[in-house]
């Protein structure tokens, strides 16, 4: 849902940008390590991402496939079917990345471990 509320930010020629960037590290490391510690897998954030990454490129490959046509404001360009969102963040290198660090580290380090895994999920992704 994250990346929902990114969309404005995150269109493929706007992902050289500095603010996409900016946005995106402010982000998506959050919500990974965050699901990644909930969640009960040991590779959790590894899971979440694939997850992730399987429902918006199914989106964008399926959606397109159907027709539709524009029903709000002025459209120049014809639309002839669903437009879906931009192929996915390929986030499962970083979220790989984090399972590595939170396996190294262990499940259950304690606030000192909790903190060397905020830096070193921090420098990963």
């Amino acid at each position: 849902m994250a990346s929902v509320f990114l969309t404005e930010y995150s269109w493929p020629n706007q992902q050289r940008t500095r603010t996409f960037y900016e946005m995106s590290a402010a982000t998506f490391p959050l919500y990974l390590m965050w699901l990644g510690r909930g969640s009960k897998f040991q590779w959790g954030a590894t899971w979440i991402a694939l997850v992730y990454m399987a429902v918006v490129a199914l989106m964008a490959w399926v959606l397109p496939l159907f027709p539709g046509q524009p029903r709000l404001g002025p459209i120049y360009n014809p639309v002839t079917h669903f437009v879906a969102l931009p192929f996915p963040l390929l986030l499962i290198v970083p979220a790989f990345g984090i399972d590595l660090i939170r396996n190294w580290i262990g499940h259950d380090g304690g606030w000192v471990g909790n903190w060397i895994l905020a830096v070193l999920g921090g420098i990963v992704s």
